[in-house]
């Protein structure tokens, strides 16, 4: 049975995955093709392709989730060879919509709200955009898919910073970079 929380997202992933499907019929794929291509909307976990051969395989395996943020930086750049416009457009708006929540959420905020704002650590930063709550007191976190976590993190790390008056270090703009990595690693 499907909760009701998740009919939001199943929807969205079953009209994303039609649309492609419907793309590609048009591109004039056969079926089977389209299929596929619909089937690779979303990264495809389970692959693990021959990186370093034997070792590199068991080396991914031992790392949780290592391969999963290595597929999702994979179709990233295949996306980037494949269509270089949609990709910028995409990029852009992630990181426009990113910087402009950041910058409405700081100028919103009370000085509470700000504090704790100040006060995310970079992995909160990368994995949801936080508005401040209208009853003046705590922040609503809005969840982002670890693809875009990256540069979300960062367009709010760089608007805080720049509201606080403490720059973000070299360090923290690394820890948004590779947050889609295992913390233990």
């Amino acid at each position: 049975a499907i909760g009701l929380a998740e009919i939001p997202s199943n929807s969205s992933e079953i009209a994303t995955r039609y649309g492609e499907y419907i793309r590609a019929l048009e591109q004039g794929k056969t079926h089977t093709e389209a299929m596929f291509m619909a089937s690779d909307v979303t990264t495809a976990f389970q692959l693990s392709g021959n990186m370093f051969g034997r070792t590199g395989r068991v080396w991914l395996r031992s790392i949780p989730y290592l391969n999963a943020g290595l597929e999702v930086l994979y179709k990233y750049g295949r996306t980037a060879e494949e269509n270089p416009k949609r990709l910028a457009t995409v990029t852009a708006a992630v990181l426009v919509t990113g910087t402009a929540t950041a910058i409405a959420s700081m100028e919103s905020a009370t000085e509470r709200q700000k504090r704790e704002l100040r006060n995310l650590q970079v992995y909160d930063l990368t994995s949801g955009i936080y508005v401040p709550s209208p009853t003046g007191k705590g922040l609503i976190k809005i969840r982002v898919p670890e693809s875009i976590g990256a540069l979300v993190g960062i367009a709010q790390l760089y608007v805080i910073s720049h509201y606080s008056g403490n720059e973000a270090t070299f360090k923290e703009y690394l820890s948004a970079i590779t947050s889609f990595m295992p913390q233990t690693l």
